[in-house]
């Protein structure tokens, strides 16, 4: 019997055929998304190129006009609204807060009097001089957290007493700056808030120019009338002005809004910010290992494709309770503003925070003097333990003081123990310790007044 043995080959040919075919698709799947992907950051990159954006008078006058007396924290604090638009057709709404200069109880507003006697002299021999008002040395502006907004009057009582014009932004989809139908705390790109911030400081300068230049004329006014020169008050007048137009600026962030102020100092290097003060910058997400080396970056792809795809709730009220006079806390804040459970989040918020935070890890080229604040120790129980009243309930400080130093060839790294997430909220001890930090931090850059 002879037996013939089956031709096999068109079988194989076909599943090499398929196999084939399956490679094929699957490299031109990666080569679209790749694509796509290159061509979707290349979006982002252009939100915004490096530059400041100059506004218009018109617009900043506007902005001024528009003042009110914040609903929040009620006189002698002022609201701005400031509105601004994107090439790629967004607009936002965010809010600028001061706290008027010379208005807290510690303030000193007149610094000398308006004559001056030799030693020794008789009044026949009084020699009129220009009055000298106390004026600000300088600018402080102040970016909250996630899921957070500008509530801390004593931040802007001690800025005001050590010398400092007050200024805080309640940034778009956060705080004041709430509207209906906005998505609370969420953001697709951290430079979607550069052009607001850019704003807050022109505006924020125009505003100390004004007051300043009230204050100047009332003073040459009472100076004319001590019996000194027109020409002496007037250049007095105008001396004063240039003053508060190159008034050294300061900023100043916490947790999310220390992780965009410090990207915002990087991308402004012209404006040649006097200082960037950072409390407890959201430098890396506290999760472990895999699930910020994998997890984190696989929902930063996929959201290219479903930024609005929510994420399931996570996290507790523990901070919160550290915080709020009502539980283990002693501060009073809006809870609508400032919820005891994280607002819902979407992955793509967590795209727009894992890219500012592996630039920030790649190390930035902040070119101002920098200092980071830090608790000594962190917390992360499900239940309420003692150490939230003296640690930091949200980060891991490992993470703060792994990657502080690359932010800039300037940097002052400060650890103090016993403090909370927001150092500047913590026990009355910690917190005097810290305001102390930072204004010795400040001084020691702009000289001390």
């Amino acid at each position: 019997m002879i037996l013939y043995k089956k031709d096999i080959t068109p079988v194989i040919s076909g599943k090499r055929l398929w196999i084939g075919i399956c490679v094929l698709v699957l490299i031109a799947a990666s080569a679209v998304e790749i694509w796509y992907s290159c061509e979707k950051s290349s979006e982002e990159s252009a939100l915004d190129d490096g530059s400041r954006v100059v506004f218009s008078d018109e617009a900043l006058w506007k902005s001024m006009l528009a003042v009110k007396t914040d609903k929040e924290l009620g006189e002698p604090y002022k609201v701005y609204p400031i509105d601004v638009a994107y090439p790629d057709g967004n607009s936002y709404h965010a809010t600028l807060v001061e706290y008027p200069f010379g208005e807290s109880p510690r303030a000193v507003k007149t610094a000398t009097d308006s004559v001056r006697v030799a030693e020794g002299a008789d009044s026949a021999n009084v020699v009129p001089v220009v009055k000298e008002e106390k004026f600000p040395r300088g600018i402080m502006l102040y970016l909250h957290g996630f899921n957070d907004y500008f509530f801390h009057k004593e931040m802007a009582e001690k800025a005001d007493s050590a010398g400092f014009a007050f200024f805080a932004i309640d940034i778009h989809n956060a705080g004041r700056s709430l509207r209906e139908g906005d998505p609370r705390c969420d953001m697709r790109n951290i430079r979607e808030f550069f052009r607001e911030l850019d704003f807050a400081v022109a505006l924020s300068r125009q505003v100390v120019k004004e007051r300043v230049e009230k204050m100047a004329i009332a003073r040459m006014r009472d100076s004319i009338g001590d019996g000194v020169p027109d020409s002496l008050a007037q250049q007095s007048l105008l001396d004063a002005v240039n003053r508060a137009l190159a008034l050294p600026y300061v900023l100043e962030g916490h947790s999310q809004g220390g992780l965009i102020m410090s990207l915002y100092a990087d991308s402004r290097q012209g404006e040649n910010f006097a200082a960037v003060v950072l409390n407890s910058p959201f430098v890396e997400m506290n999760f472990n290992w895999i699930m910020r080396k994998a997890v984190a970056p696989l929902l930063s792809e996929l959201a290219i494709y479903f930024p609005d795809a929510a994420l399931p709730a996570t996290g507790n009220d523990n901070y919160a309770k550290s915080l709020h006079r009502g539980d283990y806390g002693e501060w009073e804040y809006n809870t609508e503003y400032k919820t005891p459970l994280r607002p819902k989040q979407y992955i793509g918020w967590v795209r727009a925070i894992h890219k500012g935070q592996r630039k920030l890890q790649k190390g930035l080229h902040i070119n101002s003097p920098v200092l980071v604040m830090r608790s000594g120790c962190s917390v992360d129980e499900d239940e309420w333990v003692e150490d939230y009243m003296r640690c930091d309930g949200v980060l891991d400080v490992e993470h703060i003081g792994e990657f502080a130093p690359g932010l800039g060839g300037n940097v002052t790294l400060e650890t103090l123990e016993g403090a909370l997430h927001d150092v500047l909220l913590s026990k009355r001890e910690v917190r005097d310790d810290a305001y102390g930090r930072m204004f010795r931090f400040v001084d020691g850059v702009l000289g001390r007044p």
